[in-house]
């Protein structure tokens, strides 16, 4: 049915066709207010159609919501297994190299200080002893 067809199904125009359809397609009304009746049974039917359309539309939006919200998890719970694996796999612990890296830095210090404490020893014999 066009949406002219059912709204004439709908409202009960006493003189004939109240709803049309002009060579445009756009919808034309074709009668006075004073000449409308209602088919309430008509009227039931459209506004059940229309509850149950909305129904469905949100029923859908929510079954796509949570088809999403689950493929998320998914999604994310795959992530952290292949990050896990990849970082056993490749035995690299990021926690574990920067306490490396600490520890090196460590030595390196201490290592110059004992080359600097070195420097000045010979610096004191050779040239302030007059050797």
């Amino acid at each position: 049915n066009t949406i002219s067809e059912q709204l004439n199904s709908v409202i009960k125009p006493t003189n004939g066709v109240m709803f049309s359809v002009d060579s445009e397609g756009k919808l034309v009304v074709n009668a006075n207010p004073g000449d409308i009746t209602l088919d309430t049974e008509q009227l039931s039917k459209a506004k059940e159609d229309i509850t149950g359309a909305f129904k469905t539309i949100i029923s859908n939006i929510g079954s796509e919501t949570k088809r999403a919200q689950d493929s998320l998890t998914s999604q994310e719970t795959i992530l952290t297994h292949l990050q896990t694996k990849a970082e056993s796999l490749s035995g690299v612990s990021m926690d574990e190299e920067v306490a490396y890296l600490v520890q090196f830095q460590k030595s390196y210090e201490a290592n110059a200080k004992v080359i600097s404490t070195i420097t000045d020893m010979l610096d004191t014999i050779i040239n302030r002893m007059g050797v």
